[in-house]
């Protein structure tokens, strides 16, 4: 009695639709046509969400550096500046008379820059238009002040020879 060999190979009497039958049956599976109805595709994705959730690879974060988003320049909103209705710092010297005595005072005022934001090209347009800008008023912090010439020679020293040290004698 010979012993089956798998090396040898018997062709089937089955066709190829009966075989993939068989084969279904084997492994307790019902044959599967392409057209699903609506409760078979839920069921399919339920089984796929269930399987995504078990096998899903675990992601550590760093709460001190958390996931950053990349920088992705957008053109709007944008500030637009009015010149017009902007002005530099400044002092203003007040005098009030109270009885006989007349009183100043000088006041400190900040410099105001008059801003505007757009959020789209067509009120970029009539921004424009209103006589609004792009650029950002410049403005000088600090007024340049005037120095005697005495002043600016003594300055002069001090920044060559260094602060504290006498000056060099001129022989």
């Amino acid at each position: 009695m010979p012993f089956n060999d798998p090396a040898v190979y018997r062709p089937s009497n089955l066709t190829r639709k009966q075989q993939q039958e068989q084969l279904a049956a084997c492994y307790g599976v019902k044959e599967m046509s392409m057209e699903l109805t609506a409760t078979e595709a839920e069921q399919m994705r339920g089984l796929l969400a269930k399987y995504d959730s078990q096998h899903k690879k675990i992601e550590i974060h760093n709460i001190n550096e958390p996931p950053r988003v990349p920088y992705r320049h957008q053109k709007f909103p944008m500030m637009m500046y009015n010149h017009e209705k902007s002005y530099p710092a400044h002092t203003e010297t007040k005098t009030a008379i109270v009885g006989s005595s007349v009183l100043e005072e000088t006041i400190h005022i900040k410099a105001k820059v008059a801003t505007r934001i757009v959020h789209s090209e067509h009120e970029m347009e009539s921004a424009k238009v209103e006589g609004w800008s792009t650029t950002p008023p410049e403005f000088r912090e600090e007024p340049e002040e005037t120095m005697s010439d005495e002043i600016r020679k003594e300055m002069e020293s001090v920044v060559k020879r260094g602060p504290g040290r006498p000056p060099k004698a001129v022989a």
